[in-house]
């Protein structure tokens, strides 16, 4: 079991950097760095920042899914009863999960790398122009502030530091109340912000945090704690403030002269999701923010095996299908919907000992059809060519759609209703994958509320916005958990694996998991009552 408290806790920074990776994560580093020998160079510097990268897709290489899927209406898994799976999928979550220990621990050290990196590098070490060392600095508070946001997405009031960790006292902390966290995570970003460029032109570079990116996650935690004071009582708030300046921000992402790049919607849903275009979608001018992954050892995502459906024919390959597609939002997409299309592995086409077959999921005769599982398989972060259980896809945490569908959000709040450039941005995002031009008009406050969220579900389906954009859209979130678990499945299932034990009742509370037991024993200034 990790500790949090020692795991890169002290002056003598531990940074490890495996071999194998593309890109910037491959920069040499030494196996240790002392207060005598670290940082002297550039590389030196680089190669403790490249940490921090390296850590934060851990967060959300596995264990990150988990907590943020199967608390919502789109997936359920195939475990029943106390199963540390199932209890995230029934709101049941106890302090000993190890999925959400393995996040909080995940964060912990993320958290603590930046605090080290900000400290010293701020301290003056290492011979780096002005410039690198502030955009160095940058890159580790947007880091910080995202392993924070997350932690208060999930557990609410948590555990802060801010500090270099140099003795076992300072992993000491009292609880924080989430208001406090959140005027750090802005603080960050907004000092980060300014000290990023709009992109990096060498390609080892790419994948690295950019002033799009830090303007997008601030725009996004403005429109979280704004909703948070409406809908889950957070307290020493303005949420039309909160509200406004989630526009502002979010309005600075595209293409603000020299100051970010131009993002630009892909014409085709396909060219992000495709299983055929896994390489070629990281390059997308779609991503604003991402994580660069493949599938060199320790630089993978280890979610593939989870979700790969257990009749897929893949060479090599580990499948498990621990996910499912709940029905009710399965059906929920229109035919025409290219993302209907891709984002589900509803037909499997395999070549056995020879023999060519096809598997075909029926939503309404799940019990006579030859796919095996109730719910149908997602096909996003499933790689075709994993040969080990991992994948090489990369992990986006904010795309266009994503920033689009928020300046909708922003503008429908702030006005009270839709406004021209609400309408504007919901009806870009639908019409690509659709075709429909317009398909968004007349609406009331309310109306449009229930069409961004669809929006939102249908367009950022499993890519970890399920649980924050629930507690955002709380009343609607609701609804929609309480009736998929009492849906009716006696006709459509053979083994209930498409849906949760249910039924389930969404509380403000079992929106967000209880800090785990083992901050408890390694940190003795919380109170276990």
């Amino acid at each position: 079991m990790k500790d949090i408290r020692t795991k890169f806790s002290i002056a003598i920074l531990l940074v490890f950097l495996f071999s194998g990776c593309k890109e910037f994560l491959e920069e040499e580093a030494f196996s240790t760095f002392t207060s005598s020998n670290f940082p002297q160079t550039e590389g030196d510097a680089l190669a403790l920042v490249n940490t921090i990268y390296n850590q934060s897709a851990e967060i959300y290489g596995n264990r990150y899914l988990w907590l943020s899927e199967l608390p919502s209406e789109m997936v359920a898994t195939r475990r029943t009863g106390s199963d540390r799976r199932a209890q995230l999928d029934n709101y049941t979550v106890v302090n000993t999960n190890d999925y959400s220990q393995d996040v909080w621990e995940d964060s912990y050290i993320t958290i603590k790398q930046a605090n080290s990196v900000i400290t010293i590098l701020e301290g003056g070490a290492a011979d780096l122009s002005d410039a690198l060392r502030a955009r160095l600095i940058a890159e580790a508070k947007i880091f910080r502030a995202n392993a924070y946001f997350n932690l208060v997405v999930f557990y609410g009031d948590i555990v802060l530091i801010t500090d270099q960790v140099t003795d076992l006292e300072g992993s000491i902390n009292e609880i924080s109340l989430r208001s406090e966290v959140y005027e750090v995570i802005i603080r960050d970003l907004t000092e980060g912000e300014a000290d990023l460029p709009a992109d990096y032109s060498a390609v080892e570079d790419q994948g690295r945090v950019t002033r799009g990116g830090a303007r997008a996650l601030l725009g996004k935690v403005y429109l979280q704690r704004a909703s948070e004071a409406d809908q889950l009582g957070l307290t020493g708030t303005n949420p039309a403030e909160d509200y406004q300046n989630a526009l502002n921000w979010l309005r600075l992402v595209d293409g603000d002269g020299e100051n970010t790049k131009d993002y630009t919607l892909e014409s085709s849903f396909r060219n992000l999701f495709g299983l055929e275009n896994i390489q070629s979608s990281k390059n997308s001018e779609e991503i604003v923010m991402q994580l660069w992954r493949d599938q060199a050892d320790d630089y993978d995502v280890f979610i593939h095996q989870h979700i790969i459906t257990r009749q897929a024919d893949l060479v090599g390959s580990v499948q498990w299908g621990n996910l499912a597609t709940e029905i009710p939002f399965y059906l929920s997409f229109a035919e025409n919907d290219e993302r209907f299309q891709v984002s589900f592995l509803d037909t499997i086409t395999t070549e056995l000992s020879g023999k060519s077959e096809v598997f075909i999921y029926d939503p309404m005769d799940p019990a006579n059809d030859n796919y095996e599982h109730d719910g149908v398989g997602s096909a996003k972060y499933i790689d075709p060519s994993s040969t080990d259980g991992s994948g090489s896809n990369n992990i986006f945490l904010i795309r266009l759609a994503d920033v689009m569908l928020m300046i909708a959000e922003a503008a429908n709040e702030v006005n009270n209703g839709p406004t021209a450039e609400a309408y504007e941005m919901i009806n870009a995002v639908h019409e690509r994958s659709t075709g429909e031009a317009d398909f968004y008009n007349g609406l009331d406050y309310n109306a449009f509320r229930t069409a961004l969220y669809n929006e939102r579900r249908w367009e950022l389906y499993f890519e970890g916005h399920g649980l924050r954009d629930g507690q955002r859209f709380f009343s609607i979130f609701k609804e929609r958990v309480e009736f998929n678990s009492n849906f009716d499945y006696g006709p459509f299932g053979r083994r209930d694996d498409g849906k949760p034990d249910g039924p389930i009742t969404v509380t403000t509370d079992n929106v967000r998991f209880p800090i785990p037991l083992a901050e408890f024993n390694s940190n003795p200034a919380l109170d276990p009552e």
